[in-house]
Parts: structure tokens; sequence; C-alpha cells
């Protein structure tokens, strides 16, 4: 499950990590549809690492992302930082 929050407030919560950036993207935006899908449609070729960067373009909020598992799941996150 992926957490986003921007300056230490839970946006959203999601299993999938590009539900999670739509979701978070729908909200700074303000847009008020019943559904997800005009957002899906305009991001469907935006890989997750773009989709990432649309994100953090449209905030000057701190973004943190949460990664949660279960206690017994063998995991280890790295993050590594790419130079421009």
């Amino acid at each position: 499950m992926f957490e986003i929050r921007l300056d230490d407030e839970l946006i959203t919560r999601a299993d999938d990590w590009r539900e999670a950036h739509v979701e978070t993207i729908d909200y700074l935006l303000g847009d008020d549809s019943p559904t997800l899908k005009k957002l899906y449609q305009h991001y469907v070729l935006y890989t997750d690492e773009d989709l990432f960067y649309e994100l953090a373009s449209m905030t000057d909020k701190k973004i943190t992302i949460n990664i949660n598992f279960t206690v017994d799941i063998p995991v280890k996150v790295n993050q590594h930082i790419l130079d421009d």
C-alpha cells in the first residue's frame, strides 16, 4: 500500500503506485469529477517516473511517499538520488 502526504498531511492511500499518484494529482487540481476516468486517460502514456515529476511540478509542498508492508514481509527500500 502506498501513501502520499503533502507537508505530512495524508492525501491518499492506495494499493497501486499509479493510482496513488493520479488521486494526488486530482486532489491538487481540485477537480470535483465523480470519477478519475479523464485523468487516467490523460496520463495513460506517462511512466511512473513521469507521474511523480508531474506531481512534483504541481506543488511546493514536501512530498512524502510511504510504502506500507506487513511486518512479515522481508523488504528493503532504497532511495537513489539521480543527477540532472
